[in-house]
Parts: structure tokens; sequence; C-alpha cells
């Protein structure tokens, strides 16, 4: 359930089955793997995000109002495949192939110089938002798809492909900022989380220029819950026991199972209020009467052979 069909298309069906379940709804998610939309919202919206451009093959494929340096990726791909630092203008066109290899679809934005960090909140059982301690990654640039997973020398994961490419000295969690960069980044996370409709929890990467003015990257709602994912790593830097791990995880089981259970108790009181009568009660009226004519047509097809 967590690679991209599962996070949309399969949640999709579970909600269809009124199947209570975690996080977010798949047409947050939707949204969220498409890293050129998840730009566009955040910025009519009033969230800092870098300048960019968006390229499709075969319609507008190279750059107008971006100039090096620099960064190329796919719109819809993730742990960082197929994204390029671009420092000179002469490499401009072989990074913009590659990432069109991955996906139609590319988004060339501004570089910003400076440090990254990934910020998640979480929602509390008031509805109220929390920010998780912050976790800051040292660079010499930009995160790769080497940063995330480690290959072998056929390109394929290796064993502990997550554990082994992590690096000695290489995160920080808590991050050390200032006490005005906390700030900034708290506003910004906790208002993406309400433009983009989440639930439960999200998480975004985001760049700090010289002046700690922040930018988010990009969102992402995909999280497994083992020890070893970000949102849990950070729930446990918070010194709340509340929130350590599997505790976070297990409670946002139980209130997925209460809003259902809500959602249950709201629709048979709607449905009182409507004499039996709703959307669904409808469509399942429909399909029994769809059944009855069917099998009425066939009996009387029957009857004249």
């Amino acid at each position: 359930m967590f690679c991209v069909e599962g996070m949309t298309r399969y949640r999709s069906l579970v909600d269809l089955l009124q199947i209570p379940m975690l996080g977010n709804h798949e047409y947050t998610i939707w949204l969220a793997t498409d890293k050129a939309i998840t730009k566009q919202l955040l910025a009519a919206n009033g969230v800092s995000v870098p300048k960019g451009e968006l390229l499709e093959k075969g319609i507008h494929e190279r750059p107008c109002n971006i100039k090096v340096p620099l960064v190329v990726k796919p719109c819809n791909e993730d742990n960082s495949r197929g994204i390029t630092l671009v420092k000179r203008e002469e490499d401009l066109a072989a990074a913009i192939d590659y990432a069109f290899s991955f996906d139609p679809r590319v988004v060339v934005d501004e570089y910003i110089a400076g440090r990254e960090v990934r910020a998640a909140c979480i929602e509390e059982e008031d509805g109220s938002l929390t920010v998780l301690p912050k976790l800051e990654y040292f660079l010499k640039d930009i995160r790769t798809a080497a940063h995330k997973l480690q290959t072998d020398s056929s390109g394929k994961l290796s064993t502990n492909a997550i554990v082994a490419a992590k690096k000695d000295g290489d995160r920080q969690c808590p991050a050390d900022l200032s006490p005005l960069l906390h700030q900034r980044i708290d506003a910004m996370i906790t208002k993406a989380h309400r433009v983009l409709n989440c639930r439960h929890y999200s998480l975004y990467d985001l760049r700090i220029d010289s002046n700690e003015q922040p930018y988010i990257l990009e969102a992402a709602f995909f999280c497994s819950f083992s020890p070893l994912s970000v949102i849990p790593s950070m729930a446990n830097a918070s010194g709340r026991e509340d929130l350590k791990h599997p505790k976070l995880f297990h409670s946002f089981l139980e209130r997925a199972a209460k809003e259902k259970k809500q959602v249950d108790e709201d629709e048979e009181v709607e449905e009182e209020k409507l004499g039996g009568y709703t959307p669904a009660s409808a469509v399942a009226a429909e399909i029994e009467a769809f059944k009855r004519d069917s099998s009425e047509e066939k009996s009387t097809s029957e009857g004249s052979d």
C-alpha cells in the first residue's frame, strides 16, 4: 500500500469499500505525486516555492525563464530518481533528456543554495497541528537517489538499502535552526497541510536560502510507519512518550476507526431525515431493480424458446 498504486488507486478502492484507513486520502496523494501541481497549489495560496517552469515532451522541452544553476526533475518520480543539478548551460540538454526518460512532464526549478531540511506535522486528537522536530541533511549541494537508497553494481537495491545509504554525520534531528527559521517553517508547513487537504500527517522537503527564507520543494505523503520511516524517527525525537514508535502509529489507527464510526453514525442520521433515502441506498435500489429486470427478461426469453 506504500507504492504509488497503493497510495492512490488502492486507497480509492479501500475508500469505496468503506474500510477505515490511516493517513491521507487518495485525492490528496494524487496531487502530491505531481511536483508541478503541488507547487501550483502551494504558490496560489501564498506558500513559498522555488521559481520554476514545467516542460512537456514534444510540446515545451526547454526552459525559457529559469537560468543555471537549476534543478531538473521528473514530475512523478520518488527517491530523487531522474534529478540533476545543472551548473553549466552546456549540461542542460542532457539533464532534461534524462528526466524525460522517467516522465513526459519535467519540472525545472531555480537552484536555491543553502540548507536542506525535512519538516512534518501531525494532527492531534483535537484537530490542532503539531510540528515534529525537524531533520537537516548535510549536503554538498542536493540530495540524489544515492543519498536515499543504496544499489549494487547492477543497479538493483542492496540489502537494507535505506540503512546502507545513510552515512555517519550526514543528518541531524532535531535540526539546529534559529527561532526565526523554526517559526517560518512551522507556519509554512501547517498552512501547506491545510491547503493540500491533508489528514493525520504530512511531510515536506525544504530548502533554506542565506536569508533564512524557506521554500517547499515537494510534499511527501508516503509513510510505512516502520521504525526507519522519517515521521516515526522525528516523533521519537520529540520527547513525548505518546509519540514514540509505535504509539503514534497505533493512535492514528484508533483515530481512523473512530472517524469511520462517526461517518457511519452521521450517515444513519441523514438516512432517517430522508426517510431511508441516501445516495448509497438509491444506488443499491437501482442495482436490485436491474437484477430483477434482467432475471425477468431471461425467464421470458427461456419461455419463448
